[in-house]
């Protein structure tokens, strides 16, 4: 069901009209009640809960601000988005910092905004031992990892449906080759279809073509063929009168 929009048509019409389309509007009565709610559920349930909202979802200044208003924390994937929550104050704690193929000055950055560390490989403690010591600062005291299941280790049954583990990214790589193959054929075959009349005209041509000078030909034998015949019978004839 539809939730109702917060403004009338003709309101709308009047935002349209000032600051022209397309925009985005947000509702931020049903912002603030959705993120309690789901506060109150989870806070409710594990003590020291903390939310992290993922900051490329929506990097939006005004609405990280609101979100942060209401207790929610900052999940960053990259520096950028480390410097808008640096930007917009986020204190250390309100700040999870977790990435893919992370370097050193990334982590540098995390370190000096005293972010939580949430790190996507076990290598990686090595690179952020020597970020710390490059910095200057100190190795924190908590650091976290990505959790990957692995096949068999969810409440999934299904075996083609691979949440985690290491065929994971292979059978993504799998399918991306099998959409390829599909688009390959695909094309393949609609330029076939708009080939073959083409095919089947230049086709036609050349077996005209061929069946006239073999047409030709065949005439042309029959009519050597015929003056041989006459010659043949003229000298038939003409033998017996020499000799007599």
């Amino acid at each position: 069901m539809p939730l109702p929009v917060p403004l009338s048509l003709e309101e709308l019409e009047a935002v349209a009209a000032t600051h022209g389309t397309p925009f985005q509007l947000y509702d931020e009565g049903a912002i603030r009640a959705n993120i309690r709610e789901l506060l109150a559920a989870f806070g409710g349930k594990f003590e020291g809960f903390q939310q992290f909202f993922a900051v490329k979802a929506l990097p939006n200044p005004a609405i990280l601000q609101l979100l942060l208003s209401e207790g929610c924390g900052m999940d960053c994937s990259s520096t950028s988005e480390l410097f808008v929550c640096k930007a917009l104050g986020v204190p250390g704690e309100k700040i999870m910092y977790t990435s893919n193929y992370t370097s050193k000055q990334d982590l540098t950055m995390a370190l000096e905004l005293g972010a939580n560390l949430n790190l996507d490989d076990i290598t990686l403690v090595d690179d952020l031992v020597a970020a710390a010591a490059a910095s200057g600062g100190s190795f924190p005291e908590m650091i976290s990892f990505r959790l990957n299941p692995g096949l068999g280790r969810t409440d999934s049954e299904t075996k083609s449906n691979v949440l985690g583990g290491p065929d994971a990214k292979v059978l993504l790589l799998l399918l991306l080759l099998l959409v390829v193959v599909l688009v390959v054929a695909l094309l393949l075959a609609l330029a076939l279809a708009l080939a073959l009349p083409l095919l089947l005209l230049l086709l036609l041509i050349l077996s005209q073509t061929v069946r006239r000078a073999t047409d030709g030909h065949h005439r042309g034998v029959q009519e050597g063929a015929g003056g041989g015949s006459h010659a043949l019978r003229y000298m038939l004839i003409m033998i017996p009168a020499v000799h007599s």
